[in-house]
């Protein structure tokens, strides 16, 4: 299943923006400015630009009920933060997505090597930049190569290249997860816990429950 069974209540979806950064730790930036705790909530991604970790990892919005996680070493380029129509590119390192709720109006493209992965439904999806490669925990993926879309299931990994002739997804094995993937459980967890929040909480003191979370976690 997924992460988390908790999603955004509709009270957090009204402060929930695409490219809004939910959370940093260790060294962020984006487009080249140092995100502190202070930026969390505030910061967003606009078109073009960079959300990049050196030591580090960092959480962002793509829609309300998508998260986007990325460990150490990474960069994860903005292309268009629309609610319906949404697509960042893994540069380099890794990238976790979580998608806990999609509408059909709902388009979340992730571009890896120049190959965009359109997310079909909810699941965990992990990407590589290098060797660039998609890993599908839960859900469904659909990946454009050339001519031709190549669907990736639940348990399946497609590697990412242009020059694939007949590019077939393989089974990996899901229970070997790393660093980001037990990071980005937890932080669903903390989301999930965030989301059953009062609407009056989230509004009136507008994101302060960011912070508490941090001390919660012993930041």
């Amino acid at each position: 299943g997924l992460f988390a069974a908790g999603s955004l209540t509709v009270a957090n979806a009204a402060i929930a923006r695409p490219g809004m950064v939910n959370y940093v730790e260790g060294n962020v930036t984006l487009n080249g400015q140092v995100l502190g705790a202070n930026a969390i909530g505030s910061a967003e991604a606009g078109p073009g630009q960079v959300l990049e970790t050196g030591m580090g990892k960092a959480e962002m919005l793509l829609t309300p009920g998508a998260f986007l996680r990325i460990g150490d070493n990474s960069a994860v380029k903005m292309i268009t933060p629309s609610l319906t129509d949404t697509a960042v590119e893994v540069e380099r390192g890794q990238a976790n997505v979580e998608v806990d709720q999609i509408e059909k109006e709902n388009r979340l493209e992730i571009v890896t090597n120049g190959i965009t992965t359109t997310l079909e439904k909810n699941g965990v999806y992990q990407f590589e930049a290098n060797p660039a490669r998609l890993e599908v925990y839960d859900g469904e993926a659909v990946v454009r190569i050339g001519d031709r879309n190549v669907e990736v299931k639940k348990g399946k990994e497609l590697l990412l290249a242009a020059s694939a002739v007949n590019p077939k997804p393989r089974s990996f094995d899901r229970n070997q997860t790393g660093d980001l993937y037990a990071w980005s459980k937890l932080r669903s967890e903390y989301d999930a816990q965030a989301s059953q929040a009062s609407a009056q909480t989230i509004f009136v003191n507008n994101g302060g429950w960011y912070r508490s979370e941090e001390r919660r976690v012993g930041k």
